[in-house]
């Protein structure tokens, strides 16, 4: 029984370190994607690429300025501002400007604004299913003010503890 409460201080510890973390990144970095090397976790937040990225999947997007891109690939974009996760359909070559019609794979209509190379930031390389909702969950303010309000109790669960045993060992206190 024991073995199985510290487990969940464990988890409730690593929760609690998880979104401090998290809220004090938002603040230096407000995209909220992670970042590993030259990785970025990207959570999928609507079907425009339901044959290939779900809702709340986690994708996997390779960042660099020299990949080599062709048709058919899934590539992180801005889009004015906008971070956008589409394939790309087309190649145009128009005076030896090459231009890229995208679309996504769920979306009836190609992009309207066609992208240049520059507006590329990575290619998709994998992703992890669902686990966006996961992540979601982690990072609500509630869990941390619980995670925070259980850890509270625990010490002061401790503290007791040890001045009960400080009594018993001294009755005249």
């Amino acid at each position: 029984m024991k073995k199985g409460k510290t487990i969940i201080k464990i988890i409730w510890i690593i929760i609690l370190l998880y979104n401090l973390l998290f809220h004090i990144s938002n603040n230096f970095n407000p995209n909220k994607n992670l970042k590993i090397f030259k990785t970025e976790f990207i959570i999928i937040e609507d079907n425009s690429m339901s044959k290939e990225l779900n809702e709340n999947d986690i994708a996997l997007i390779k960042r660099s300025n020299t990949l080599e891109i062709k048709v058919g690939d899934v590539v992180l974009y801005d889009d004015n501002g906008n971070t956008v996760i589409h394939r790309i359909a087309r190649e145009k070559k128009n005076n030896n400007v090459i231009t890229y019609v995208t679309k996504g794979d769920n979306n009836y209509h190609y992009d309207i604004e066609e992208i240049t190379r520059e507006n590329i930031k990575g290619v998709l390389i994998g992703k992890i299913p669902k686990m966006g909702s996961v992540i979601k969950i982690l990072q609500s303010k509630i869990i941390t003010v619980l995670a925070l309000i259980y850890l509270i109790l625990e010490y002061a669960k401790i503290i007791i503890q040890k001045n009960k045993k400080r009594k018993q060992k001294n009755p005249n206190m």
